[in-house]
């Protein structure tokens, strides 16, 4: 037999999480136009570049994920291993960590990194891998307090992916710098 009440309270908490994406994408759509808006302006026309364009939509994609994120709490998917730690949410009557609120945290702590280092940064792709690497940095330490078996000596699946795309963001950002520097002092090179 279907209960009236369970079954409105999950179509609830349905809506609601699509409306949190929706909240989200609409947010990061509007922050990734303006900072669009703002490089035409400042570079006089906007080069299709795709580490160009990538370090553009990158603050508004951490947005996107901080939003979207919070959905975990009314799905009730977000929640970790037991815990004693002060904030701990109560699952089927359990303290487990929030999986969703670190989530949360980390990308909207990373949105506001991002626009800051933004503004400084010279190398073509270097805001959206330091969004690459510090997401899975940040998710390889969420992924150690989800609740699944070790997969392999004492990592769990969720923390070797995070690992593997970590170390191959941290290579691409050496290669983009160093293939900026080259390309700078080859300028130089050219104006002596």
């Amino acid at each position: 037999m279907i209960d009236p009440e369970a079954f409105r309270e999950a179509a609830g908490s349905f809506y609601l999480q699509w409306a949190l994406l929706g909240l989200g994408l609409s947010l990061g759509s509007f922050v990734t136009l303006r900072l669009i808006k703002q490089a035409v302006l400042v570079d006089g026309g906007l080069r299709t570049d795709f580490w160009r364009l990538a370090d553009l939509c990158a603050p508004g994609l951490a947005l996107v994920q901080a939003v979207w994120s919070l959905s975990g709490f009314f799905g009730r998917a977000g929640y970790g291993i037991e815990t004693l730690l002060p904030w701990a949410v109560f699952f089927e009557g359990v303290p487990r960590h929030p999986l969703f609120l670190y989530h949360f945290f980390l990308n909207f702590a990373l949105f506001f990194f991002l626009l800051r280092a933004g503004k400084r940064e010279k190398v073509p792709g270097a805001i959206f891998m330091r969004y690459f690497i510090w997401y899975f940095g940040g998710r390889y330490w969420i992924e150690g307090v989800v609740a699944e078996p070790l997969l392999w000596w004492r990592f769990k699946a969720g923390q070797l992916i995070s690992l593997l795309l970590l170390h191959a963001g941290l290579i691409i950002m050496w290669q983009r710098r160093r293939r900026f520097k080259k390309a700078e002092e080859g300028e130089r090179g050219c104006v002596t």
